[in-house]
């Protein structure tokens, strides 16, 4: 009887030590863009929703969308002078945490939080579909976490 207990204790220190282990945080994975001319339409889908930019040399939009494209969630309004050509341009994915965001140059201009239903940019500028409600397009550096290098 006594070894019974004395490997129930061991087992329940055991799996208590196990079960308290935090889990890693999920990576980021980066797409580079190459951007050769505008005007430009870029898609790119994970899984269960994509996003699209429109570049026209002038104004750049960030959709996020449905992984067919098809259905609109949010646009967020980016301002970079002289398009995405030139500039050095990626998406940053975190498929755990449901997040895109675009980087360009040093600094992520725009984030899409899929599964909060939220959206920033630094122009702070942008609009929602009526799936996602009226949401806040001003810059929150909260929506970077799980996105960084």
């Amino acid at each position: 009887m006594k070894r019974i207990l004395l490997l129930l204790c061991i087992f329940t220190l055991l799996f208590t030590a196990c079960m308290s282990q935090p889990e890693p945080e999920p990576q980021p994975t980066a797409h580079k863009l190459t951007i050769s001319d505008a005007p430009c339409v870029v898609q790119k889908d994970f899984s269960n929703y994509g996003i699209t930019i429109e570049d026209d040399g002038d104004t750049i939009w960030l959709y996020a969308t449905d992984a067919t494209f098809t259905k609109v969630f949010c646009a967020v309004y980016i301002s970079v002078s002289g398009g995405l050509k030139n500039v050095e341009a990626f998406i940053v994915h975190n498929a755990a945490l449901k997040k895109v965001g675009l980087y360009l140059g040093d600094q992520f201009c725009a984030v899409i939080d899929f599964h909060s239903k939220k959206a920033c940019a630094r122009s702070g500028l942008g609009s929602s579909s009526a799936a996602w409600g009226n949401i806040s397009f001003t810059w929150d550096n909260a929506l970077e976490h799980g996105l960084e290098p």
